[in-house]
């Protein structure tokens, strides 16, 4: 879970949220490897990570209406191999 986090906090701080940039700007406590290993080949569903994600502000914020606003605002990729 340490390595979510890390790597969540890095994607903050950064103007482009990248995760290259996100291992550079906070002081990681893995190699660069582990990081690859735990987005490329971990176990980890966006799904189940979005409905914690829920949970988590239905908890601790006490509102009753939330609004959730998504940024689905497109990064363009320079690379052959990039989707």
């Amino acid at each position: 879970m340490g390595t979510f986090i890390e790597l969540l906090i890095g994607a903050m701080l950064t103007p482009e949220g990248f995760v290259t940039e996100a291992y550079l700007v906070v002081t990681m406590r893995n190699h660069w490897s582990s990081y690859y290993k735990w987005l490329q080949k971990g176990r980890w569903s966006w799904l189940g990570l979005s409905r914690q994600f829920v949970r988590l502000i239905l908890k601790v914020v006490k509102q009753e209406v939330i609004h959730l606003v998504i940024d689905d605002t497109l990064t363009l990729r320079a690379s052959k191999k990039a989707p």
